[in-house]
């Protein structure tokens, strides 16, 4: 999930690539960004590209 909402995709959008509702993504979503101390999707998106330059994976 963190992957799609990195590449651009809306809640909306990342709900029907997942076959959740947005509201699943949303609560995610928010999820991630207390487990990970972000407060956008930008520095989220900072974050997903920096793990996948370094090989790591970032939980989705």
């Amino acid at each position: 999930m963190a992957r799609l909402i990195a590449a651009g995709h809306t809640n909306r959008s990342a709900a029907e690539a997942l076959v959740v509702s947005p509201h699943t993504v949303n609560t995610h979503l928010a999820s991630i960004f207390r487990k990970l101390s972000v407060r956008s999707r930008v520095h989220l998106a900072r974050i997903v590209l920096a793990e996948d330059d370094a090989g790591t994976a970032v939980d989705d």
